[in-house]
């Protein structure tokens, strides 16, 4: 970290409860997304930086405070199947399998992408890794907000994730608007991470979720 983002306070830490936030908070983070500015959030595993994931400079971003390797794109959160239409140009029938029997939950789904999109949220061939959280607070923020939400970890690229908001702050509290603290954690590995552009799917990424392919 630069003496210059030393120097900057903490965000704010707003306190959510089971349910997620309380209107007056939920409303200044939706503001302060909408402006382009980044935020931490609990997810289902860890903690998770989010900015607008189809506004590209909020994108990027997320990207500066990071430091996430080139080639590695961020997955994103939808809150519905509507959303994901937004982002993915089509469900091949085994990813619709796959998201009938796991979301909401900690399954990301990489879908062919539309074309468009910021280029840190588009992986190799134009895919997209996108998930619903089964976290009521994070699937609260992108309700609000009413579009996709970048859904990469709280933390700084190779180091630890966070499984409380302390330690997110610790690592990117000065880089954020806000942190919405959702208390402890349970994230081990994070989401799992499946292939569903190629048939049968294929897990890129084990994670917390443990998942039966042959099952669908």
């Amino acid at each position: 970290m630069n003496d210059a983002a030393a120097a900057k306070p903490l965000a704010p830490t707003l306190r959510a409860s089971a349910d997620g936030l309380a209107e007056r908070d939920l409303a200044a983070v939706v503001t302060a997304l909408g402006a382009g500015r980044a935020i931490v959030y609990p997810t289902e595993t860890f903690y998770g930086l989010g900015a607008r994931a189809l506004d590209e400079a909020a994108v990027e971003h997320v990207q500066a405070i990071k430091g996430r390797p080139d080639g590695k794109p961020f997955p994103v959160l939808v809150s519905d199947l509507a959303m994901l239409g937004r982002v993915a140009s089509r469900i091949p029938r085994v990813a619709e399998r796959l998201i009938e029997r796991y979301w909401p939950g900690a399954l990301t789904v990489i879908l062919p992408a539309k074309p468009g999109l910021p280029a840190r949220v588009v992986g190799a061939g134009g895919t997209i890794a996108c998930r619903i959280s089964s976290s009521p607070i994070a699937t609260q923020l992108v309700r609000a907000l009413g579009e996709p939400l970048v859904a990469t970890s709280a933390n700084i690229s190779g180091r630890t994730s966070a499984r409380t908001a302390a330690e997110a702050a610790q690592q990117v509290g000065r880089a954020v608007a806000f942190i919405v603290d959702g208390g402890v954690l349970p994230g081990q590995l994070g989401s799992t991470i499946v292939d569903g552009t190629v048939d049968p799917p294929r897990i890129v990424r084990a994670g917390d979720l443990d998942v039966d392919l042959a099952g669908g």
